[in-house]
Parts: C-alpha cells; sequence; structure tokens
C-alpha cells in the first residue's frame, strides 16, 4: 500500500478522487481512505492509503469540465508529445481560488467550479466561477467568471467575484538512458529549446482577465520567459482564435540536466451594480486561459553545428528528452510515497520563492 499526501487548504472538501489518461479517460479510485491528520502551517494534511495501482493524481468528478477548443499545430503537439517522459522526482501543484466558491490546493490537475444563486441584504446573484488545471503534453490553466443581477438589494452598490488558479510543475533536460552516444563528434553541453505557447482572455465591461507565464531557470536563478496576456496587443478573446507565442532559448541558457520550473496563472474579476436602473449593469463576465508546451530546437543546433564542428551529427529528440513532473506529463505514472508526502511543503517553498522573488 502506498501513502498518498495532499494539502488542502481553507477547506475540507468531500469530493472524490479520479485518474484521467492521455485519452481523457476516467475511472473512480478505488480503496481511499481519507484520515485528516491535523494542520500543516496552513494546510489541512489528509491521507489517502490507495494500491499501487490506483496512486494516481487526480481528476474532481464533481466538477464537469470541457476543456476549451484551442487550434494546435498536431504535428507540433505530436512531436511535444514523443519528447517528454515522466519525471518521479517532482510534481505539479495547483492552487485555485474562487469567490464565491472557495479555496482549493493539491498535487496535480484539478477543476474546482461552483455554480448557484449568492443573496445578500435582498440582493440575488447568479454565479459560475471556475479554476483548472489540465495534465497533458501541454499543461494548462483556465479560470473563468460569470456574474448576473436577479434582483436588486440593500447595501453595497456593487456585488463582485474572482477566480483565480495557478499550476507549478518542472521540467529537466535529461539525456535518453537507453541510446549510447554517437561514435563521432561530442556531445552539446547546450540544449537549444523551443517553447510553444497558446493563450487567450475575454474580458466584458466590468471585468478583468489576465493569463501569464514564468520560465524559471533553478541551477542559474534566472528568469528566461516572463509572458503575460495584457502585454500582448495581439491577444485573441476567444479559444478558437488563441493566440500561439513562440519563445526560443538557443543562447546557452539551457543546459543538460537543468531543471526549469514553469508557473501558469489564470486571473479573472468581475462587478456588477446592485441596481435595476436603466444604466445598471447587471451581467459581467469574464476568462482567460495558457497553455505551453516544449520542443527541442533542430534548427538552432544545426546552426550551432556549423560553428563548432566538433559536435555530433544528431538530432537531439533521440538523445535528449523533456523529463516533466509525473502527475503532470501526457501519461501520468504512481508517484513514490515519499515525494508525495513532500507537496504541502513544496507548495508552501514555491510561494515563499515567488513571495521573496
Amino acid at each position: 500500500m502506498e501513502m498518498f499526501v495532499i494539502a488542502v487548504r481553507v477547506r475540507d472538501t468531500q469530493s472524490r478522487w479520479k485518474k484521467m489518461s492521455d485519452d481523457n479517460s476516467r475511472s473512480y479510485f478505488e480503496s481511499c481512505k481519507r484520515q485528516p491528520l491535523g494542520w500543516l502551517l496552513s494546510g489541512i494534511i489528509l491521507v489517502c492509503y490507495l494500491t499501487p495501482a490506483s496512486a494516481q493524481i487526480g481528476w474532481n468528478p464533481d466538477a464537469p469540465y470541457n476543456e476549451p477548443s484551442v487550434t494546435r499545430d498536431e504535428a507540433v503537439v505530436e512531436a511535444a508529445r514523443d519528447q517528454q517522459s515522466p519525471d518521479t522526482t517532482s510534481i505539479g501543484l495547483t492552487n485555485i481560488r474562487l469567490n464565491p466558491g472557495g479555496n482549493v490546493s493539491v498535487a496535480g490537475s484539478w477543476v474546482h467550479s461552483d455554480n448557484d444563486l449568492w443573496i445578500q441584504q435582498g440582493a440575488v446573484v447568479k454565479y459560475s466561477t471556475l479554476g483548472a488545471t489540465t495534465s497533458s503534453t501541454s499543461p494548462s490553466v483556465h479560470a473563468a467568471i460569470d456574474l448576473e443581477l436577479l434582483e436588486a438589494g440593500r447595501g453595497a452598490t456593487h456585488r463582485s467575484g474572482s477566480a483565480s488558479v495557478d499550476l507549478t510543475y518542472f521540467v529537466k533536460i535529461g539525456r535518453d538512458p537507453d541510446v549510447l552516444p554517437p561514435v563521432l563528434g561530442g556531445m552539446p553541453e547546450y540544449i537549444p529549446v523551443q517553447l510553444v505557447s497558446y493563450a487567450f482572455r475575454n474580458a466584458e465591461p466590468g471585468a478583468d482577465a489576465v493569463g501569464s507565464l514564468e520560465l524559471f531557470n533553478r541551477r542559474s536563478g534566472e528568469s528566461l520567459i516572463t509572458y503575460t496576456t495584457d502585454e500582448d496587443g495581439a491577444i485573441a478573446t476567444n479559444s478558437s482564435d488563441a493566440v500561439e507565442r513562440n519563445y526560443f532559448l538557443d543562447n546557452n541558457e539551457i543546459r543538460v540536466g537543468d531543471v526549469l520550473e514553469i508557473t501558469l496563472t489564470a486571473d479573472v474579476f468581475a462587478v456588477i451594480d446592485n441596481s435595476d436602473g436603466p444604466d445598471a449593469r447587471t451581467i459581467a463576465s469574464a476568462e482567460a486561459y495558457v497553455d505551453p508546451l516544449f520542443l527541442f530546437d533542430q534548427s538552432a543546433f544545426d546552426a550551432q553545428r556549423l560553428l563548432d564542428p566538433t559536435l555530433a551529427d544528431i538530432q537531439l529528440a533521440d538523445y535528449f528528452t523533456f523529463q516533466v513532473s509525473a502527475n503532470i506529463t501526457a501519461a501520468p505514472v504512481p508517484l513514490p510515497a515519499s515525494l508525495l508526502l513532500l507537496a504541502p511543503v513544496a507548495a508552501l517553498l514555491t510561494t515563499a520563492r515567488r513571495r521573496i522573488g
């Protein structure tokens, strides 16, 4: 039996766990026994004793979710999938904060949503909030909110809500252990990398939405990419037109063995008037989405070989792999219990690093 630990902040949810395979088929976890162990810093620790076959990072079955339909180059997605492998020495972490709706922090991908009527001092507001992260070749974050005033009431002149989600995971540039080095030429020390990101945001009057991506090299301490939809003049406003951005890291920024920390965020906010007047804004909605994937930049490496003939004539994808946090890859694998025990502490340390940085 393996021991599986998750930190859930603010409230203890009763939601069950599901695993999600690459084709999005899902099956319920079996033999899951939960036992609260008390507070660890600001987290509630839940322990599940699972059989190794079902010791999988899960999906929330109580929150039906349809990921936005983003148009991607399928050849690029397939190439990225072939260049990935799971790394069981690291885990991805999700934080979701919904208002209304509550907060959730878990290891792996998760969907958390709330749809209800919000009644306060006679005002009746219909709301829908969503925060979601996915485990796939191109992990994503998605936040959405809809507010509609059904009946005006007393008190404050406005009603507001928000949804915020972030996903932090890790990618290591590793050697394929099953492939022998080439007979002629030397292996590269630095690996040129291409990151392809898809994003969109949509915010009606009275609302705001922003998505962001940060790529941090833990060895060098450098922030290699910082992207936000706020600074993207051509950002799309719907999923079918999601803007594609390409980043080429080929100036000796990434070495073999480097660990890259990726943080994706999506934040939305909406405000409506608590009034039934003719000029009142009684409906507001917002949505944000970010979705990156990694590829080896073979063209940049071929150019390097022209300048350095001692480099071996190789295809990078034949010798190297992007080792992605195992609970975030397209084909997740069970994680060691000792690593899962550290999930709550890792989440807190990641948050602390962001605050200090």
